[in-house]
């Protein structure tokens, strides 16, 4: 039932999403990438390391700190964050690249900032109609930890990967291909984590999927991660 339920307000998400972006125009500046000589090849390792960092990082919380992120989360995935955003930081500034590239950007703040606040309220809605009150209470606390998660991410994925692989392959096969490499590296999450069996690690990225697109598409029409990190957040708190 909830798997439904979580569906349902996805699906309304998506749908805004997309009309949103049907309606609103928004500038369509071009992210000025220094593509070099064997760029692709350190942009490959870069985010080769970045999945392997990650992965190690559940580990060790799994086996060695478990009990201490328990109380502690927040600063545990900050430090990760910036963590497995260094290789991706010393690559982009090692090249001469700005901030810009990596979706920080003022670029249609406004526009981007009014539909981040949309899809807030829309999720709020939705989840007091479908679960009630006792299901839609938020902490503060829980808000920082997914807002930090959906940030970094996206400043990875969209920001990083995504204007780099559309730069390469071209807008529709950057926007699937970041999608399922970042649909594919969340495994290791679900089966070290939430110890997901073979069935929800399908299930898991079977919602992922449909997300991801959503979210690259997102940060692709608005040339920033304003909208994406808002959506990434809600697509975790559900």
């Amino acid at each position: 039932m909830n798997f439904i339920k979580q569906t349902l307000i996805m699906i309304t998400i998506i749908f805004i999403v997309l009309l949103y972006c049907k309606l609103i125009k928004f500038n369509d500046s071009k992210t000025k990438i220094n593509y070099k000589e064997n760029y692709f090849i350190i942009f490959s390792i870069v985010i080769f390391i970045c999945m392997v960092s990650s992965t190690i990082y559940l580990i060790i919380i799994k086996n060695y700190f478990s009990e201490v992120y328990k109380n502690n989360k927040i600063v545990f995935m900050l430090f990760a964050q910036l963590l497995i955003l260094l290789p991706m930081l010393i690559h982009i500034f090692y090249n001469g690249e700005k901030i810009n590239t990596i979706g920080i950007t003022s670029e249609n703040f406004l526009k981007s900032l009014i539909l981040g606040v949309l899809l807030i309220g829309v999720y709020y809605l939705m989840k007091l109609k479908l679960y009630g009150n006792r299901e839609t209470n938020i902490t503060i606390y829980n808000l920082m930890y997914f807002l930090i998660v959906g940030i970094g991410e996206e400043i990875l994925w969209r920001g990083y990967a995504q204007n780099r692989l559309i730069y390469k392959f071209g807008k529709l096969r950057g926007l699937l291909l970041t999608a399922l490499i970042f649909s594919v590296i969340h495994i290791p999450q679900r089966i070290i984590i939430l110890g997901l069996d073979l069935k929800g690690v399908i299930m898991s990225i079977f919602f992922i999927m449909p997300i991801s697109i959503t979210l690259g598409y997102i940060a692709y029409k608005t040339k920033n991660i304003i909208t994406s990190s808002i959506l990434h957040t809600i697509a975790d708190l559900i």
